[in-house]
């Protein structure tokens, strides 16, 4: 099976698991292996609650506004075809079109918490501007956007590295047992890798986007 979406390629996994030395290949291997890169990436955007691979074209998306003054959505990488609209009567008609002068894009810079290359996932309205906050919790924002990630961080695609070992190493593990050493037996865990959280963990969202 080909790679769907996968954050390191086939080439670039033999590579690590080559230097590693952790694994024989044989010629017959691939098919697991790129099953083992798709599983991993789509754990890695569970994990994160967020997605790093770029749609190809823009397509719209509704949202609830918790707050009038700043709305989160999903990420994205560029405001070109950006179009924002709110129903102004709550009838699930999204009657009006907000100007580029109505709102902001945040993070500013694409920086996030000192990490450069992020992509947009808040939209602020500024000056007298502000989102419909709907009582009974219905979307009353849609956003047209090129929805995920211009470049996988080096993070996401170092984690995808140690995540497909550890979903290709899992078949040759009965009950879990990968190995022995001095300490007793060596499981694989149905969780993400510890050493992919760690490289994860500044891509993890918290929050949960309302979006429909």
């Amino acid at each position: 099976m080909a790679v769907t979406n996968g954050y390191c390629t086939l080439v670039q996994l033999k590579s690590y698991i080559d230097q590693g030395g952790q694994v024989t290949l044989g010629s017959g291997d691939d098919t697991e292996l790129d099953a083992a890169i798709t599983s991993a990436s789509r754990q890695i955007d569970a994990h994160c609650n967020r997605r790093f691979y770029l749609d190809g074209s823009v397509s719209a998306r509704v949202f609830v506004a918790e707050v009038p003054s700043l709305l989160k959505v999903n990420d994205f990488s560029t405001t070109t075809g950006l179009i924002l609209k709110t129903d102004t009567t709550g009838n699930g008609t999204f009657d009006r079109t907000w100007t580029t002068a109505d709102y902001q894009c945040e993070p500013l810079n694409g920086v996030n918490e000192g990490l450069e290359g992020w992509p947009f996932w808040r939209i602020r309205a500024i000056d007298d501007e502000s989102f419909p906050v709907d009582p009974t919790g219905r979307a009353r924002v849609q956003v047209t956007a090129k929805w995920g990630w211009a470049a996988v961080p080096d993070a996401v695609f170092q984690a995808c590295l140690v995540q497909s070992l550890a979903n290709f190493k899992r078949k040759d593990a009965p009950f879990g047992v990968i190995s022995f050493d001095e300490y007793g037996s060596v499981r694989t865990g149905p969780d993400i890798e510890k050493a992919a959280q760690s490289l994860l963990a500044p891509y993890r969202r918290g929050d949960i986007v309302r979006a429909v």
